[in-house]
């Protein structure tokens, strides 16, 4: 007759309780734990079997322990691919043929002129000599200092410091006994005409230019009224200020 697995109460088949201690009997008691190495009967909580000594559980590797064990391998891993891709480049580079160099292009060397026949020369002057400057840029330049020589005759004829003054550069010697000989001169003279002309122009580098004019005037005494035409010729120095040609210096030329 079976027992009830609680208190061991012998009991008949098809009964579902204990009459004794009111243990579901339709449940099947889990099997008795026994020693692997013995097999004597054991509890669930020993660690060692009483009769052999022998060890229950196995022990659980630590989860810290198992992280570390799976880096190592994954580290272990990119190590050998690394390995594999040098050894795999060292080979290609041992095993691919060398550069083919480049052929030395022909250095073109000019014919020896005949005996008797001078060397051809550039056309026009050289822009490096001291002095000398291209057609284009002579015209360029003429054409700004003829834009300071015409504000200098507007300021003549109209009696206009402030503009005659524009024209004048800052190195200017005696700047202020220029503007006081103007304002007497025409307070004797009315400018009734003025031409120029410039020529023999010179760029001579630093912002800083010369050029010969001559000026053709036809003016009026005050006191008299009477005409008279007079024809000077002046060396005239410019400098460029702030992006503006002025006059720097002026010479009288003697014939």
């Amino acid at each position: 007759m079976p027992e009830c697995p609680g208190c061991q109460t012998p009991y008949e088949e098809g009964q579902h309780y204990c009459k004794q201690c009111g243990r579901d009997l339709s449940i099947e008691p889990a099997p008795t734990p026994r020693c692997p190495r013995c097999g004597a009967e054991v509890t669930a909580e020993q660690n060692f079997c009483h009769e052999c000594d022998a060890p229950l559980k196995e022990k659980q590797m630590s989860p810290a322990f198992a992280i570390n064990k799976n880096w190592l391998l994954a580290g272990a891993a990119a190590i050998g691919v690394i390995i594999v891709l040098i050894v795999v480049i060292q080979f290609t580079r041992q095993t691919s043929p060398p550069p083919d160099k480049l052929a030395e292009s022909p250095v073109s060397q000019e014919a020896p002129t005949p005996p008797g026949v001078k060397p051809a020369q550039p056309l026009g002057p050289k822009a490096t000599e001291p002095g000398i400057v291209p057609k284009t840029d002579i015209s360029g330049l003429q054409a700004d200092l003829e834009r300071v020589l015409n504000n200098l005759k507007d300021a003549n004829l109209n009696k206009d410091i402030l503009l005659y003054m524009s024209t004048i550069s800052l190195l200017y010697p005696e700047m202020d006994k220029k503007r006081q000989d103007i304002l007497k001169n025409w307070e004797k003279f009315d400018f009734k005409s003025m031409t120029y002309t410039v020529s023999k122009i010179r760029d001579l580098g630093d912002n800083d230019a010369v050029a010969e004019v001559n000026w053709s005037t036809l003016s009026q005494n005050r006191a008299n009224k009477n005409l008279q035409t007079d024809d000077f010729r002046y060396r005239v120095w410019f400098a460029k200020e702030l992006g503006q040609w002025k006059i720097k210096k002026i010479e009288e030329i003697e014939d």
